[in-house]
């Protein structure tokens, strides 16, 4: 396995990937790795190194916390806002955990299906899905 299929098999699509505060040697090392990773993964992956601005031509300031040279508010500020906004719709979470579910007798009639009503009643979830 690569690591440009790791990459791949991430179910979300990667716009850039930034690696803040990082060693001088990393790009030479990345450079390195770089012919085993597919051209469009390679060209996602930026290096920072420490006190430089070079993070601030793909990111503005305004939406970074002040760790990193931004104007939006300490990570910790940051993260109790957060916290206090789930902590708001708490309610919200525990009550809709029964709201995840199928009604069956809302299904149309013409997609019932002999297959399909064999394979409702099957034990287990996808959740968990071994593959041989």
């Amino acid at each position: 396995m690569y690591p440009g299929d790791i990459i791949e098999a991430v179910p979300v699509r990667l716009k850039q990937v930034h690696v803040i505060n990082s060693p001088s040697y990393i790009g030479k090392i990345f450079g390195l790795c770089k012919p085993f990773l597919k051209n469009e993964v390679a060209k996602l992956i930026k290096f920072h190194e420490p006190n430089t601005e070079t993070l601030y031509t793909d990111i503005p300031k305004d939406i970074l916390p002040e760790e990193y040279g931004g104007a939006c508010g300490s990570v910790d500020q940051i993260k109790r806002y957060w916290i206090k906004r789930m902590e708001a719709k708490r309610n919200w979470f525990l009550e809709n955990d029964k709201n995840w579910f199928v009604e069956e007798s809302l299904r149309p009639a013409n997609c019932r299906d002999e297959k399909i009503e064999k394979l409702r009643d099957l034990p287990g979830s996808f959740r968990s899905l071994a593959l041989d």
